[in-house]
């Protein structure tokens, strides 16, 4: 009995050794440790010691090297899904000083815990202080937990104080952040509350207040927190209702909404729904109000080109309505249309993948790659508004554009490929797959 237990403690010890490459140092130590354990105690006892070293391999391992900041970038070269923007919007976002340099995203990952809360914190301020100190000093910061998979309560807690440290300390005007999911942060402390309570109101307004130092005066008006799934935010944003503090649920909402912010302090009036006396006034538009916003977003998604090509182009555009719910295709139907979204929403959704939507907002175009490549739907597309106002450009009258007007039918390839270029580059791509850069 003897000589077996010792054939079998020999064996484990053997393979023990040879494992030794096959671990790092951490990993070694806690595989010792349960041969020990068990070789003096049993197996029984191994157990408990195996449970012991996992957590407590998984606790260093944490703190020692998966560091909570994944990076931190200005927003320069990222784009939110709000491509098809006004000209003189893009100008606003593009200027090299009051542009998209100006947000400034700091993504988070892993778990968030009270080992490597406070490396977390410093890491943050020490970015900020940083950037604080160069010409482009940041006007909005995202902070993006997408990538987080857990917050405990201690480290909640120090992201709700962070938030006031960075408007009281780095008078920063907005800061946002971005959940990762509909369901918010992946903790059971209340921080989207704490991060909005009531008692921070006046702090967050007062902190705002001490931006008037700024060379541009950016955002000095007073302006209030949000609670969380506001519906209030879908209405026109104006210099007096920017959030200091606001929660998103994705970083692509994020970017517009820090998009948004830029353009309202420089132009509040670029926001604004197009009106018809406006429009007619200033290119003889002799179209109801509905063609008169559809021309205009035609225009945004061909930039450059003579607003009477635009028109030639609405001419062969067809009104058509839904209501919510309604299934506008299905996926796999044969395409016989591309569609502008002139106002309402409607989702895009793969009806072979659970969860996988895209919501389509006003000035979009869809179905358009489809159309053009004379393949089948590739998603189902369904109303989600009350009601919603679309465009339709049929198979047919694109032929006809193709044969009588090659160069307004050109528009059309021309929005494929913005479009294409715009996916391929998409701020998913670009944060997560640091494979998909701009070229």
């Amino acid at each position: 009995m003897v000589y077996l237990t010792y054939l079998f403690n020999t064996g484990i010890l053997n393979l023990t050794y040879s494992a030794y490459f096959q671990f790092d140092a951490v990993e070694y130590a806690g595989v010792w440790l349960i041969t020990t354990v068990m070789t003096l105690f049993g197996i029984s006892s191994a157990l408990v010691a195996g449970a012991v070293a996992a957590l407590s391999t998984y606790t260093f391992q944490s703190i020692t090297y998966q560091n909570p900041v994944r990076g931190s970038m200005s927003a320069s070269t990222l784009r939110s899904s709000r491509w098809n923007r006004p000209a003189d919007q893009k100008s606003i976002l593009g200027s090299s000083t009051i542009g998209r340099n100006r947000i400034f995203v700091i993504q988070l990952q892993g778990h968030i815990f009270f080992g490597n809360i406070v490396p977390l914190s410093d890491n943050i301020k020490e970015i900020l202080l940083i950037r604080k100190n160069t010409e482009g000093v940041p006007w909005v910061v995202i902070l993006d937990f997408t990538l987080v998979l857990g917050i405990d309560s201690t480290a909640a807690q120090t992201i709700a104080k962070l938030k006031d440290v960075m408007l009281n300390k780095f008078k920063i005007p907005v800061a946002i952040f971005v959940t990762g999911s509909n369901e918010g942060f992946p903790t059971n402390f209340d921080l989207c509350n704490r991060l909005v309570s009531e008692g921070d109101k006046d702090q967050v307004i007062e902190s705002n207040n001490l931006i008037s130092n700024e060379p541009n005066n950016f955002l000095h008006t007073p302006r209030r927190s949000m609670q969380y799934g506001d519906q209030s935010l879908d209405n026109l944003l104006t210099p007096s209702n920017i959030l200091a503090i606001h929660i998103c649920k994705s970083l692509d909402e994020a970017l517009a909404y820090a998009e948004d912010v830029l353009i309202c302090h420089h132009n509040p009036c670029s926001l604004e729904t197009i009106s018809e006396y406006n429009y007619k006034k200033e290119n003889g538009c002799t179209l109801d109000k509905n063609e008169c916003i559809a021309l205009q977003q035609l225009a945004n998604l061909c930039p450059g080109e003579d607003i009477c090509d635009v028109k030639e182009l609405l001419k062969q555009f067809e009104k058509e309505t839904f209501k919510k719910d309604e299934i506008i295709w299905r996926q796999g139907s044969k395409s016989d249309s591309l569609k502008l979204l002139v106002s309402g929403k409607v989702l895009s959704l793969l009806e072979n993948e659970a969860g996988t939507v895209q919501e389509i907002n006003a000035g979009t175009i869809f179905g358009e790659l489809a159309l053009v490549t004379c393949t089948d739907r590739l998603s189902t597309v369904r109303c989600e508004s009350a009601e919603a106002l679309l465009y339709s450009l049929s198979n047919s009258n694109w032929e006809f554009l193709k044969n009588n007007n090659p160069k307004v039918a050109r528009f059309v390839d021309l929005i494929v490929i913005r479009y294409l270029a715009h996916r391929v580059q998409h701020v998913s791509n670009r944060i997560f797959e640091t494979r998909c850069l701009p070229v």
